[in-house]
């Protein structure tokens, strides 16, 4: 279903699940693909560093 919609909408798929990067690989969904790697941390500090760090990404 999130492989459906970002191929529809034209959206980037942001993620720490390895398995999206096997969907992309072989049969090109999602739409574009952004794996995050920081090690362990949770969802609220990933929010904090996206956060933190947005200006320079764009």
């Amino acid at each position: 279903m999130i492989n459906t919609v970002s191929i529809q909408q034209n959206r980037i798929l942001i993620t720490k699940d390895v398995d999206f990067v096997n969907s992309f690989l072989t049969v090109q969904q999602p739409y574009k693909l952004l794996l995050i790697t920081t090690g362990n941390i949770n969802n609220s500090e990933l929010e904090s560093l996206f956060i933190a760090n947005f200006q320079s990404c764009s």
